[in-house]
């Protein structure tokens, strides 16, 4: 079931990421999307504690991680956008879907002692090559500043999803550890839309998109932590990073966006990963 759940957040993951960009097509408030979405999977969590009840004897390290896990990210967020201010976006989105799975695959492998047999680092190898050939140059130019915010802050994806591997399944409880992250979360992001972005957009438009988008992510973030609470995290974390590929084909059915040839060989050595991961479980 738990390579099913990493099947479903790689889909959702991918449907969030589709959302973010229909919401910046429209031009909408992105401090009130950010905003929104937050406390909707805030809310969510929060229900769903209170709906399936478990008992959270180790708050305080639950609590360390969660802290820690949406410190990196909201790094990783940061730089991403310091990126995306010097490299074509073509290049960004691949480089960072890049590190947050197989980058955190590898830190799971070296520092948890997750098991590497060779169909996972073979299937590992080939998701890192369909990320990698999506890739492309043919807007803007790459700054060296372009390259280093990229490269810290696939890093830090990497980092953030670590920690979300990294919980003993006796410290787990995914709601609290759902609900802390989002709590964590809301306060800065607030702050870094504000500084960061120009808002406009209508507010009522802005604020259903923050709710889809919080559903869609709250779905996924289950899905993800009980992927890792019960499936290997060197499986599970590959086939989620390739959520990118998901968004790119429903970009190319909503906006007729062209289906390039890389893009197509991509998304086949995506699906042949996936298939080599599945052969050895």
């Amino acid at each position: 079931m738990w390579f099913e759940l990493a099947i479903v957040s790689m889909l959702a993951y991918g449907i969030q990421d589709f959302l973010f960009k229909l919401a910046e097509v429209r031009n909408l408030d992105f401090r009130t999307v950010l905003t929104v979405y937050t406390l909707t999977v805030l809310l969510v969590s929060i229900v769903h504690y209170f709906v399936f009840p478990l008992p959270v004897p180790f708050l305080l390290p639950l609590a360390l991680f969660a802290l820690v896990q949406v410190t990196f990210f909201l790094a990783m967020t940061v730089l991403k956008l310091e990126a995306l201010d010097n490299m074509p976006s073509l290049a960004v989105f691949p480089l960072f879907a890049l590190g947050g799975g197989v980058g955190a695959a590898i830190l799971t492998a070296v520092f948890l002692g997750a098991p590497l047999t060779p169909y996972r680092m073979l299937g590992i190898m080939i998701s890192a090559a369909a990320l990698l050939l999506l890739i492309e140059r043919k807007r803007g130019r790459v700054l060296p500043k372009g390259l280093l915010f990229a490269f810290v802050g696939l890093v830090c994806f990497a980092i953030s999803n670590f920690f979300v591997a990294a919980v003993s399944p006796e410290y787990m409880v995914p709601s609290v550890f759902i609900a802390l992250s989002s709590a964590f979360a809301v306060g800065p992001y607030y702050l870094l839309e504000s500084k960061l972005h120009k808002h406009h957009g209508k507010l009522e438009q802005s604020s259903r998109m923050g709710v889809a988008i919080g559903l869609v992510n709250a779905f996924a973030f289950f899905s993800f932590i009980y992927a890792l609470s019960a499936g290997p995290a060197t499986v599970v974390l590959p086939i989620v990073g390739m959520a990118l590929l998901v968004s790119i084909i429903l970009s190319k059915l909503a906006f007729d966006e062209r289906l390039t040839a890389r893009r197509t060989i991509a998304i086949t050595l995506a699906i042949v990963a996936i298939i080599l991961i599945r052969l050895n479980i």
